[in-house]
């Protein structure tokens, strides 16, 4: 096991490097040239040669990537085209923004994946595994962009019950110690901004729950199915072990890796940011930052973004196969 993840470990930065120089192949060579998004259409070509020689556009694609990658192990990520600002700190500020609306949305969807899937499978070929599975099919089909504006009018327009935009009310904003507003509420004991903060999340997170809590409750009723079929949960009931027991003990323990690979694709996406959602919700994270720099050009927000994004989608699959290993015995690595 040891062997497997230090042998892991040594691809996130190969991959993520490569995915990072493909994304930069390809925004060189069809999208617009930023610096003529800068400057405007009615400036001069020698303004416009002038700054891209100080952005560095003038150099090759791959000159370029070799200066972006200095600047990540330095620390320097560059500047934004658009703001002037530091990239890094904009990043992380953005990224925290994201985390705290992931973490939420995956413990809701867990709760009640996991547990409509236990159910449904349980149940099999009765109303309510039917029930579940028509729920789940339903969960997965709805839009999200549809089913965000169905709760934007619904919930914030027509009833005013929740805000419908940004993480927190302007005045109840708490002290900024993690970037993760609900702790930093609570370490500042300032219960009025943890409220706003909770109000502001419900929307976004509900929109993201029903799609993930619904794939995970859809796998987790066709892999409990595919195990409670097997010999040895028959031996197990034959013997006389409670029905909670053979499913929570036996069964689901055994059907897990697959919604482990599941959860791990699930919450890569929604850490790479959730850009349909935080749109609408201008929720400011990166998902949000992202659309706002494709539009403009901003070639180093945009890198940024997928370096985090990419490196992100490795940790996540690697925290997974550890943890398939660990919670069934019997997957081994080589």
């Amino acid at each position: 096991m040891l062997k497997y993840i230090l042998r892991r470990l040594s691809q996130i930065f190969p991959v993520v490097f490569g995915v990072t120089a493909l994304v930069m192949f390809l925004l060189r060579v069809s999208t617009p040239d930023p610096g003529a998004l800068i400057v405007g259409q009615r400036a001069g070509g020698q303004q416009l040669t002038a700054l891209r020689a100080d952005l560095g556009l003038d150099l090759p694609w791959y000159r370029q990537f070799c200066n972006f990658i200095y600047g990540v192990v330095t620390g320097d990520w560059g500047q934004s085209y658009m703001t002037k600002t530091p990239v890094l700190p904009e990043l992380l500020d953005r990224a925290a923004a994201t985390i705290e609306l992931s973490l939420l949305t995956m413990a809701v969807s867990l709760a009640f994946g996991i547990l409509l899937g236990t159910i449904g499978a349980v149940t099999k070929n009765k109303l309510w595994s039917w029930l579940i599975a028509a729920g789940t099919s339903l969960g997965l089909s709805i839009p999200g962009f549809g089913l965000s504006l169905l709760l934007v009018t619904g919930f914030g327009v027509t009833m005013r019950l929740v805000p419908v935009a940004g993480r927190v009310g302007f005045e109840l904003a708490p002290t900024h110690h993690t970037g993760l507003l609900v702790l930093d509420s609570l370490f500042t004991r300032n219960w009025s901004a943890l409220v706003s903060v909770i109000h502001h999340l419900l929307l976004p997170t509900l929109t993201l729950s029903i799609p993930t809590g619904a794939i995970i409750a859809r796998i987790t009723r066709l892999s409990l199915l595919e195990v409670v079929s097997h010999d040895y949960i028959r031996t197990a009931r034959a013997k006389g072990l409670r029905s909670k027991t053979v499913v929570y003990k036996h069964a689901l323990r055994n059907g897990l890796p697959p919604v482990l690979a599941t959860i791990g694709i699930q919450w890569s996406r929604l850490l790479s940011g959730a850009m349909v959602v935080e749109t609408v919700f201008a929720w400011p994270g990166l998902g949000l930052l992202l659309v706002d720099a494709v539009q403009s050009g901003d070639f180093p927000i945009i890198q940024g973004i997928v370096l985090i994004t990419a490196f992100a989608y490795t940790v996540v699959s690697l925290v997974v196969d550890v943890l398939c290993a660990l919670t069934l015995p019997a997957v081994r690595y080589i």
